[in-house]
């Protein structure tokens, strides 16, 4: 796991929907290289920058519907939605976002996976990577050999197995429509 994971989140969770007019009052940032990241969740709309060092900067999450179980319900109701969430981050930064990553849950059909991307470009970005989930976690978290577990609103109990320099075949999910397993490596 990723030894600063504690401190990634506490300033995550202090960047996040930051009011605007506390970060006006700062002097203004000079425009730098960002990492920006949007998930289209089924509970949540996120869009989060990181900095150069790939430290939390801003960020802003709403409740939404506008996903249901990684499928795009809202398609219209989406595309405003994140750009209100881009334009206040931008005001707040003091710099425009241009460029961003965005992620799906694993088994999303492809047709699906677009219709994130078309909502991203709509709202003004280059989207320039669509990533599964368990696999945008573990960028953050880290993990060489273990497991990233999802629990989420679509899928109340989805289990995301990332299974690394492993001799094992991978286990059967359990049954039911409410799991789901991704198996990266050398399972696919």
């Amino acid at each position: 796991m990723n030894p600063l994971l504690d401190d990634f989140l506490i300033r995550a969770e202090t960047v996040m929907n930051h009011p605007v007019d506390e970060v006006l009052a700062q002097p203004a940032l000079e425009r730098q290289n960002v990492h920006v990241g949007v998930d289209l969740g089924t509970a949540y709309t996120v869009l989060a920058v990181l900095d150069e060092q790939r430290q939390p900067l801003a960020g802003e999450y709403r409740f939404a519907q506008v996903v249901r179980d990684g499928l795009v319900v809202d398609f219209h109701g989406a595309i405003e939605l994140l750009s209100e969430l881009k334009r206040n981050v931008q005001a707040r930064l003091g710099f425009e976002l241009t460029t961003t990553a965005t992620t799906h849950p694993p088994g999303v059909p492809l047709a699906e996976v677009r219709a994130t991307r078309h909502v991203v470009e709509a709202a003004g970005f280059e989207c320039r990577r669509i990533v599964d989930e368990p696999t945008a976690a573990n960028a953050v978290l880290q993990v060489a050999d273990g497991a990233v577990v999802d629990i989420g609103v679509a899928q109340p109990v989805s289990l995301f197995c990332r299974v690394a320099r492993s001799s094992t075949p991978p286990m059967k999910p359990p049954a039911g429509h409410t799991s789901r397993w991704s198996l990266p490596g050398p399972w696919i």
